[in-house]
């Protein structure tokens, strides 16, 4: 079913530390405008969920904030990065002036042990916190942030699709020729455990991960896979013409086309109001999601915690 949701102004205030919430941002079943990140950027998947963290963008389309959604604390990053990757609490970029971010209260700090990534990537990196993933055109790169050496494994990658970690798995979107495309999966763990995930006619593609759950799009559909338990689920439906799922604990939501673009969710109340709300991220009782170019933090209600 899809709604209207409330949409409220935030109250902030500010304090010796920074910005703080008043009464938190945004009451259950609301949502609410998140000004202090309220650019375009230049990476269309941003503004995204960093954990309990909206990341975001400056005037000049860069990433270079991150909105604490517990405290309502704005950081800045050190190195501006034109693209990034997030996970949990953390943003890497690559390039020189790149590195891994850890997000605190204090600010973001920086990972000194982490390897800088120079070389030219077919995609943005990707993190988990803990460790990095690269993909390139020498194949696929994925090791625990202070290692400074590590191998390569063969790989196709499809372009700009970033991997996807559930440590020690993490899967990749391989180009299968023909305009299709496959999800892969390999157990780092294992040197020779490459494998399809999802493979066949058509695209699968958009594979993304959050906890303990990958998602990704199968000719239109949503598909959800544990690799700890290897509990699978299929939702029907037809989304995959922008971005990918938002999965969280087993459900997602995602783009569907109707006047404009909504969003649907598995679990939760749909978005649906006049023109478009999309590229929707999950974290927790939070979804951040844009309506038009807006971006917006929904509050699900207490039962889905």
């Amino acid at each position: 079913m899809l709604i209207r949701p409330r949409v409220l102004a935030p109250v902030l205030l500010l304090g010796a530390t920074g910005p703080a919430w008043s009464g938190g941002p945004g009451s259950p079943g609301v949502a609410v405008p998140l000004y202090a990140i309220n650019h375009r950027c230049t990476d269309s998947r941003f503004p995204r969920l960093a954990g309990p963290w909206a990341v975001g963008c400056g005037p000049g389309g860069r990433v270079d904030r991150a909105l604490s959604l517990e405290t309502g604390r704005l950081i800045e990053l050190p190195l501006p990065l034109g693209s990034a990757g997030t996970g949990p609490a953390a943003v890497v970029g690559a390039g020189r002036r790149g590195g891994l971010f850890r997000l605190t209260q204090a600010g973001a700090m920086e990972v000194a042990e982490a390897p800088r990534i120079i070389e030219r990537l077919t995609a943005p990196p990707a993190t988990d916190g803990t460790h990095i993933g690269l993909l390139s055109s020498r194949g696929l790169q994925a090791f625990p942030a202070t290692d400074q050496s590590h191998s390569i494994f063969d790989a196709d990658p499809l372009g700009w699709q970033p991997i996807a970690m559930i440590w020690p798995w993490v899967a990749w979107v391989e180009d299968a020729g023909g305009g299709d495309a496959d999800v892969w999966i390999r157990d780092m763990r294992e040197r020779s455990s490459a494998r399809p995930l999802a493979n066949g006619t058509g695209r699968q593609d958009r594979v993304v991960a959050e906890g303990d759950w990958f998602a990704w799009i199968d000719l239109g559909d949503v598909v959800l896979w544990n690799p700890r338990t290897e509990a699978t689920r299929r939702i029907e439906t037809r989304t995959g013409f922008r971005s990918p799922p938002a999965p969280w604990d087993g459900e997602a939501c995602w783009e569907v086309r109707g006047d404009g673009i909504d969003i649907e969710c598995s679990d939760l109340p749909g978005i649906a109001r006049p023109g478009h709300q999309g590229w929707p991220t999950r974290w927790a009782r939070w979804m951040l999601y844009r309506d038009a170019d807006v971006p917006m933090l929904y509050t699900a209600p207490d039962h889905t915690e």
